[in-house]
């Protein structure tokens, strides 16, 4: 098992940032069934998409939201809350070829 895995994935970085921390936690060839425990680990949900993306043979959608009880704001929260989808894609079916998160709101300047 990755001793890497992203247990505290802060929901308010950066796509490119999630994205990087992610794939170093989740490197190519990394097992998809190590790979859902490690974002699950993290706070998010995976599911196995019934259509592939184009050129691969399985694709995974993990998504995490925020608490949907959000606790009492303070003036160190951020305004928005922050609802993160990461896509994870296998050439052979059985590692990771692809993974690349994304966010909305979606980063400023996007």
């Amino acid at each position: 098992m990755n001793q890497n895995a992203p247990r505290n994935f802060n929901p308010q970085q950066s796509a490119g940032e999630a994205t990087r921390q992610l794939q170093s936690s989740n490197p190519a060839g990394t097992p998809l069934d190590e790979v859902v425990r490690n974002l699950e680990r993290a706070g998010f949900q995976c599911q196995e998409l019934a259509t592939a993306s184009a050129g691969y043979r399985n694709s995974l959608l993990c998504t995490q939201a925020p608490p949907s009880v959000q606790p009492a704001p303070t003036t160190s929260d951020p305004p928005t809350p922050v609802h993160w989808t990461v896509s994870v894609d296998s050439q052979d079916g059985k590692s990771v070829s692809r993974l690349q998160a994304s966010r909305y709101p979606k980063d400023l300047g996007e």
